[in-house]
């Protein structure tokens, strides 16, 4: 998550979209007074400014917790901008992502591990998403679950950034697909020297997995709206 008060502009990070890199790639760019949530903490100038972390901001906040923080007349004048990616190479780069990250989790260290044990540190081992990742016998299994419906990488993204009336809270939308193109656009509007985004925090391919028919359209019914919204197919994939 990134609030630019120098560029103004709001980059919303969603799960699996390329956001660690796009964050990254944003970062030395950053005024004294901006804001920027990472894995690693918050980058931010002193002061007042650190009561939002304890508003309940974090680096995947919706647009709701933001507006919610900073006010209407903000996010209304800034500009708004996501990355998204194809719903099915999404659920799929999840998938991977979770056994990474228990396998992460095991063959760490006994210090993070006494961490994680003392509640100090998220323990992805307890995670009902990488529990249901251990238990799938394969991909068809695994995104049938209930117990990861609710789970960021099966969310779908129109449940946050959908407004009553259908359409998009946001002003730009950043498809992996053309991100080269649409992050050097999006750069040029808010005054910023072209930028690259070298790939980062991957999880794997997102074409790893051959889907049948049903997972087809299982994951084409889920993902109706985020199909439609960020201009996608499910005969794309």
């Amino acid at each position: 998550m990134i609030i630019s008060h120098s560029r103004k502009f709001i980059y919303v990070h969603l799960h699996k979209t390329a956001g660690e890199a796009i964050t990254a790639a944003l970062g030395p760019h950053l005024g004294p007074s901006d804001i920027l949530r990472d894995n690693t903490g918050w980058k931010e100038s002193t002061g007042p400014l650190r009561s939002y972390f304890r508003q309940g901001l974090h680096k995947h906040a919706s647009p709701a917790d933001i507006i919610s923080a900073f006010g209407d007349d903000v996010w209304r004048d800034y500009e708004t901008v996501v990355s998204v990616r194809h719903p099915f190479a999404r659920t799929i780069s999840f998938y991977h992502y979770l056994e990474k990250s228990a396998r992460y989790a095991r063959n760490t260290g006994w210090g993070r591990k006494l961490r994680r044990k003392l509640h100090l540190a998220p323990d992805p081992l307890r995670w009902p998403s990488v529990i249901a990742r251990a238990q799938a016998k394969d991909f068809s299994e695994f995104i049938r679950n209930p117990s990861v419906e609710e789970a960021p990488g099966m969310r779908p993204f129109s449940q946050s950034l959908m407004m009553p009336d259908g359409g998009l809270m946001v002003d730009t939308v950043l498809r992996l697909e053309n991100l080269d193109e649409e992050f050097g656009a999006f750069c040029t509007r808010v005054g910023l020297p072209e930028i690259s985004v070298p790939p980062r925090n991957t999880s794997g391919s997102g074409r790893h997995e051959r889907l049948n028919d049903a997972d087809r359209a299982f994951l084409a019914d889920r993902f109706q709206d985020d199909l439609r919204l960020f201009g996608y197919s499910a005969d794309d994939y």
